[in-house]
């Protein structure tokens, strides 16, 4: 059995404070539960009608991060492979990746993991191959910011009401 750290009815002197403060101070920073936001993949979309449609359909600039996945929906089932290019341009560099699938369905999902750089132009581009005649052409990929432009906020479980509150009497 563990001996008391005092006895009982004792006077109270520094040492005594100073280890009740010890234990109290261990105690708070254990019960201290933080909750952390985490930015999730962006999306880039575009929807692109037209009778014919052939040629670029997206061409935008991105931050830093990486493209993780592609989505492209066409409107029916193409009769003969449609190919479809994603450019990444580095405007500083001069460097360029170029990705070339070809597509046999209406509906085609890529793993991509390309690295960007700031700046760096995403320019996707389809052409239909044969008589087939696109009419709609959904693309979109999902973009991660890098590290150093995700905003990271940590809170303490007390002060999560009073964010959300504020949150929301902004969003009014």
């Amino acid at each position: 059995m563990e001996q008391p750290k005092f006895q009982k009815n004792t006077e109270i002197n520094e040492k005594r404070i100073s280890h009740i403060e010890t234990v109290l101070s261990r105690l708070v920073r254990r019960s201290q539960k933080t909750i952390t936001t985490i930015t999730p993949p962006i999306p880039i979309s575009v929807c692109t009608l037209g009778d014919d449609i052939s040629g670029s359909i997206l061409k935008t600039l991105v931050f830093e991060g990486t493209i993780t996945k592609g989505i492209v929906q066409l409107a029916e089932k193409p009769k003969s492979l449609v190919k479809v290019d994603m450019k990444i341009l580095n405007n500083i560099t001069g460097i360029g990746v170029t990705r070339t699938y070809l597509i046999d369905r209406t509906r085609y999902i890529a793993n991509l993991n390309l690295k960007v750089t700031d700046g760096s132009v995403l320019e996707i581009s389809v052409y239909p191959s044969g008589e087939d005649k696109l009419t709609e052409v959904l693309v979109s990929v999902l973009w991660t910011p890098s590290k150093h432009n995700i905003n990271v906020e940590k809170y303490l479980i007390d002060e999560l009401d009073e964010v959300v509150k504020n949150l929301l009497k902004d969003a009014r």
